[in-house]
């Protein structure tokens, strides 16, 4: 008899069971091997009681509402790591220069509810688009239109010297696990810059996850999927980036960080005149500090807004 209940194991406690049903079944379970006597073995007991203490230990990191970081309490990141997370597969997206029409049909052939903005940001922790419409604010309010989960966790930030070197860091395995917790509750993608995978620095965050036993489809523009598979090298150009960051480090605190040279024609006259001419932009203040989901991104929008005010005061009405 307690050779079947060890087999059975957790089996049964799936399914359909509510919290209270698995409960009385593991406590009826418990019974019946005391009451075994001493032909149960105490080394197979023992195990099925770790194997039950474990489960409830990591079912209860992973209680989490969604709000703020999963990895926030010292307790989800003492028994939560990549590794030991349920299985699941995740999406791999960038927007490219796409249209934002085209971009959200892209992601409605994945039917994706979750997304996680991983774009690296600068030495201030800001986020620059090429294209306004994929900015965070941006993409923010696309998303709650659409009743789309959105997330801004940058991966690579320039002070974390690159995306390779973040990930080794706690804060982006951390990353990850928050990732693959979402995965496994609703269809998530984590979005780069590139729409080509292989030309953005989202193939990290890929690799890590097969590592770790998860699976990840790359969407292309056309909605199509692509299985990613475990890369042999990463190109050059992510291979140095730690390097050359940690080179603009101290470049810009030796004060000897060039700054972009003007070209003659942004220096004419007539562009001067333009500039005078065109309205100076607005910027509620109350409407960016509402826009930050978090403290993190708090405190970027409290900086931007002085620097801002700053620049205003210096160059007035060139600024």
């Amino acid at each position: 008899m307690q050779e079947a209940l060890l087999a059975g194991g957790f089996d049964a406690l799936g399914g359909d069971m509510s919290d209270a049903d698995a409960a009385a079944a593991m406590a009826l379970q418990l019974q019946e091997l005391e009451h075994a006597g001493p032909q149960g073995d105490p080394s197979l007991m023992a195990a099925q009681f770790q194997e039950y203490e474990t489960s409830f230990t990591k079912e209860d990191a992973e209680r989490w509402n969604g709000h703020g970081d999963l990895m926030h309490s010292p307790f989800s990141r003492e028994h939560l790591s990549l590794e030991t997370m349920e299985k699941t597969t995740l999406y791999s997206v960038g927007h490219g220069d796409m249209l934002e029409k085209d971009f959200w049909e892209m992601l409605q052939c994945s039917s994706i509810r979750v997304i996680y903005d991983i774009r690296p940001t600068d030495h201030r922790g800001e986020l620059h688009s090429r294209h306004t419409r994929f900015s965070v604010a941006a993409l923010r309010a696309q998303c709650r239109t659409r009743g789309v989960f959105y997330k801004s966790m940058p991966v690579g930030r320039e002070s974390a010297y690159g995306t390779l070197a973040h990930m080794k860091s706690d804060e982006g395995q951390h990353t990850l696990v928050e990732l693959a917790w979402q995965a496994n509750r609703k269809r998530t993608a984590f979005l780069g810059r590139e729409s080509e995978w292989s030309d953005d620095a989202r193939q990290v965050v890929a690799e890590e996850l097969l590592k770790a036993g998860h699976s990840v489809q790359h969407i292309g523009s056309h909605g199509g999927t692509e299985p990613h598979e475990a890369l042999a090298e990463y190109p050059d150009w992510l291979v140095r980036e730690e390097d050359r960051l940690k080179l603009v480090e101290q470049k810009r605190q030796a004060g000897e960080l060039v700054r972009p040279q003007k070209s003659k024609v942004d220096r004419s006259a007539e562009a001067v005149a333009a500039s005078l001419a065109r309205q100076a932009e607005q910027v509620d203040a109350m409407d960016v500090l509402r826009g930050a989901a978090n403290q993190r991104e708090l405190v970027v929008a409290q900086r931007k807004l002085a620097r801002y005010h700053r620049i205003a005061v210096e160059k007035g009405a060139l600024a």
